[in-house]
């Protein structure tokens, strides 16, 4: 499948510099920067909100016998945050390994206090952190959900197998896609 040059030149307007970016961005033309959405959106959004909840999740006030709902709204914080930031160590990370440990990562933000500096993290402290959110989202999340779209004890530990599998650890990738399997 390809473009022919001349259709191509169709896209391209003076009078809409949104088409000239896309088309740029279709021919791969190095000059154009990349677009930092994926990077944006991913602390701007599912980050942020998660750790507005792991924040402010122990100042609300619990009703009696609401500890499996507060747990479950923990665990899904808990999931969302671990599953983008392993989404953006694919991208912006070197791949994990003993050599690479110590190299940069992500810039980790576990606070919603968007004035706090928070420093990049090395590749070692970033798989550190999905891995201790993900353990910790698969206790708290319930087995299942009427609701498809919500994390359950199964995501978590699929997520957890896709991480250790990131890391070359075949066998927690395993074990986890086995409690995962189990879940299901």
């Amino acid at each position: 499948y390809y473009i022919l040059p001349s259709l191509h030149n169709t896209f391209v307007s003076s009078t809409n510099p949104a088409s000239n970016l896309q088309a740029a961005l279709h021919i791969w033309d190095p000059k154009t920067p990349p677009l930092a959405d994926s990077w944006n959106f991913s602390y701007q959004g599912p980050i942020y909100y998660s750790n507005i909840v792991v924040d402010y999740l122990p100042l609300v006030k619990k009703e009696p016998n609401s500890d499996s709902k507060y747990m479950k709204i923990e665990g899904s914080a808990l999931f969302y945050r671990a599953f983008v930031y392993l989404s953006l160590a694919q991208i912006y990370c070197k791949p994990y390994s003993t050599d690479n440990e110590g190299e940069l990562g992500l810039v980790l933000k576990v606070r919603s206090n968007v004035t706090e500096s928070s420093p990049r993290a090395t590749i070692k402290q970033t798989y550190d952190l999905i891995i201790g959110d993900l353990i910790k989202a698969a206790e708290f999340l319930p087995a299942t959900s009427n609701i498809k779209t919500e994390p359950t004890k199964a995501a978590a530990y699929a997520a957890l197998a896709r991480a250790y599998l990131c890391m070359g650890k075949n066998e927690d990738a395993r074990k986890y896609a086995g409690l995962g399997f189990k879940e299901n």
